[in-house]
């Protein structure tokens, strides 16, 4: 893949990114809010509605993937099960246990986590079927 090609690709990807970020929030909000949810099942309920839309941003829009959903999907849902943990740890290890300022948690959950998601989405999860790794 060329470097202009990655890219675009990186763009698409940070774009799924930001605009699952945004929806989540606005649904978290808005079940809590206006919808008298508890926080954390609206939390919950708004991160797997986010989940699904992230699956398809990033499998049609982003990596144009042609694999299929039966090997696309549970690849995908481990390495977000993964990221998931690792945001919801972060906090705990780098706040509460090392004692680091909370900026230090949020820039690695916001950052590290999808780099790492990016790499893993690219070279296991959605890479089309048949298709050459890039060198």
């Amino acid at each position: 893949m060329s470097t202009v090609a990655r890219l675009a690709q990186l763009m698409r990807f940070g774009l799924v990114g930001a605009s699952c970020s945004v929806l989540y929030a606005g649904l978290a909000w808005s079940l809590t809010v206006l919808g008298g949810l508890p926080a954390i099942g609206a939390s919950v309920f708004a991160y797997a509605i986010c989940g699904v839309c992230s699956y398809f941003g990033q499998k049609l829009f982003t990596f144009r993937s042609a694999a299929p959903h039966a090997e696309a999907l549970p690849r995908f849902l481990a390495v977000f099960l993964v990221g998931v943990s690792v945001a919801a740890l972060a906090p705990m290890l780098l706040t509460d246990w090392m004692r680091l300022p909370p900026l230090v948690a949020i820039v690695f959950a916001g950052a590290v986590v999808p780099a790492i998601n990016y790499g893993v989405f690219s070279l296991l999860v959605f890479r089309r079927a048949g298709r050459a790794p890039a060198r």
